[in-house]
């Protein structure tokens, strides 16, 4: 679970009656132009110069970092796990500041701070079953199952 909402949805019609320039500089994931999608630059960003009729912009933002984004930066291993799993963040602009262990119930039993890349995590304290490690990063929460055998 990723905090990546769908896009937030903007819709908006901008009436100019003379040459006018603006410009979004937000994280852009659609945007279409009187229904034609507009290609985004890598820099996602894009400024709209002489605007002189009507036209419907529609701009889909994103609000966080996609699920698979995250998916692929975040590796616990081993799972089942019998002592330790360890945690290894391959991406700084996550920038996780701590995990939180909780049971199958929900229960919180452990927050650990994040100091490195690679964190070892003791889980022969715990008895076998299934735990969720979350983790908290600026942009939201990712959390992942793992099995204590």
């Amino acid at each position: 679970m990723a905090k990546y909402k769908n896009a937030e949805i903007l819709a908006t019609v901008i009436s100019h009656w003379m040459s006018t320039n603006f410009s979004i500089n937000y994280v852009i994931d659609i945007l279409s132009i009187d229904g034609e999608n507009v290609a985004i630059p890598d820099d996602n960003s894009y400024t709209f110069s002489n605007i002189d009729t009507n036209h419907t912009i529609h701009v889909d933002f994103a609000v966080g970092i996609k699920e698979s984004d995250i998916e692929g930066a975040i590796t616990l291993y081993p799972n089942p796990a019998t002592h330790y799993v360890e945690l290894k963040i391959e991406n700084d602009h996550l920038n996780v500041k701590n995990i939180e262990i909780y049971d199958a119930y929900g229960k919180l039993l452990q927050i650990l701070p994040i100091l490195s890349t690679t964190t070892t995590i003791d889980f022969s304290i715990y008895a076998p079953g299934v735990y969720f490690v979350r983790l908290n990063t600026e942009t939201g929460y990712l959390t992942k199952k793992v099995v204590k055998k």
